[in-house]
């Protein structure tokens, strides 16, 4: 792995998982078998062992670029340890598979319903966030508080404080708890500064920071905390190591903080670098609103014809349809108030918070369209339009690994084998 030679990681990691696999039916099994009285901690010792190894080798054919082969191998690794509990973390690394590499949900949820019902008892942390990153945008307030303390319960380690508690933040301000979700946003940040303070933050867990900060400078509209964001994002494009995909990413969160403090040109120009490294719907809706608030309504408005509505998941759908309606409000063209109007009426908002917003925003628009713009309509429509800056990104924030925003292969080994560096450490003591 360090020396960069993927393909003998790959036959290392097959060979390991083969080699323990052998260790556990000569040794482990006949334990159990016989009524061992340390047996039970031996299976315990060997499940876990067993897990991080197949995980491992997962990724090893991950950064093969063979992540099929990887399913046939998970399937055959079913038999490899006799448990229910086993054949629930196969069916997850099936799912994480699914979701990952493989880049399809569809498929990922079809595992993960193999898993049903998940509850507060369940104890694979795995499981629990891609309940999350799958079914986020569907699952009710409670379930993902839910979810989102269980996961912080199970998981200690500053990466999962970050995500989960912003995650869970950010619901509190969409049912309007303004109050609760500023607390825990500043409560959380304060964490995060004592351990970044430390150094040893990872990439992630740096973009991570900059997005809790960024959304606790919006809530508290205080500048410097933007700009702090801001640094921290800019900084990390610096780093080597991003996969193409990742400085994308990055871009997009730059332009999302410029975009929120009403940057507008700052903002456009960092979603168009973003889409020259890699087409995104999300950030081709944000380049139209910030066109349009330039005042380039026609640029705004090829971009968004470039869009297929029908082909976005409902929380892009959402702001694809208020950046219509807020390019019909800068236009004031008829048809582009129209479709906003036919837009804003098909479809429910996805939380009490964006459900406001939509029908204030349809009542408007149908008002321009019947009566014709006037300053004091469009000063409101203005207002509810502007409540985007107090909403947050819901495209970054659920993914549960360094994997999800697109550290290149050489990390994700540096990352492994550290993990397996402190694993050897560990046994030795």
């Amino acid at each position: 792995m360090k020396a960069g030679d993927t393909r003998a990681a790959l036959v290392a990691a097959r060979a390991d998982t083969t080699q323990y696999l052998i260790y556990h039916r000569a040794n482990t099994v006949p334990a159990v078998r016989s009524g061992l009285p340390l047996a039970a901690e031996w299976f315990d010792i060997d499940f876990d062992f067993m897990a991080e190894q197949v995980k491992d080798l997962i990724q090893c054919y991950w950064i093969n670029g063979e992540t099929r082969e990887s399913r046939q191998v998970l399937e055959r690794l079913r038999g490899a340890i006799d448990s229910p509990r086993w054949q629930r973390r196969i069916t997850r690394y099936l799912a994480d598979v699914e979701a990952g590499p493989n880049a399809d949900p569809v498929a990922a949820r079809k595992e993960l319903e193999k898993l049903y019902p998940v509850t507060a008892e369940e104890t694979d942390v795995g499981v629990l966030q891609l309940m999350l990153q799958l079914n986020g945008a569907t699952i009710s307030f409670s379930q993902t508080t839910m979810l989102c303390d269980h996961i912080l319960r199970l998981d200690d380690s500053p990466a999962a404080d970050l995500q989960y508690s912003m995650v869970r933040a950010i619901q509190y301000l969409l049912i309007d708890d303004v109050q609760r979700a500023g607390a825990d946003l500043e409560a959380l940040v304060a964490r995060a500064r004592l351990r970044a303070e430390d150094g040893d933050f990872s990439p992630y867990e740096v973009w991570l920071f900059a997005t809790a900060v960024g959304h606790l400078g919006f809530l508290r509209r205080e500048g410097t905390l933007v700009d702090e964001a801001l640094g921290l994002l800019v900084n990390q494009l610096i780093r080597e190591g991003w996969k193409t995909a990742g400085r994308a990413r990055l871009h997009v969160q730059i332009a999302d903080l410029q975009r929120r403090s009403g940057r507008w040109a700052a903002a456009a120009a960092a979603y168009e670098t973003a889409i020259s490294l890699s087409d995104s719907s999300t950030a081709r809706i944000f380049l139209a609103e910030s066109l349009a608030q330039l005042g380039r309504t026609e640029e705004a408005r090829v971009e968004l014809n470039r869009i297929v509505p029908e082909g976005l998941d409902m929380n892009e759908y959402e702001d694809f349809v208020f950046t219509l309606a807020s390019l019909a409000s800068l236009s004031g063209d008829r048809n582009d108030l129209q479709r906003a109007a036919g837009r804003l009426g098909g479809f429910t908002g996805s939380s009490p918070f964006f459900e406001r917003r939509r029908m204030a925003v349809l009542i408007r628009i149908n008002q321009i369209i019947a009566t014709g713009r006037t300053p004091k309509i469009q000063r409101s429509l203005g207002r509810w339009l502007a409540v985007g800056v107090r909403s947050f990104s819901r495209y970054t924030i659920l993914e549960p690994n360094i994997n999800g925003i697109g550290l290149n292969g050489n990390q994700i080994l540096n990352d492994i084998a550290d993990r397996l560096d402190t694993r050897t450490e560990d046994s030795k003591r």
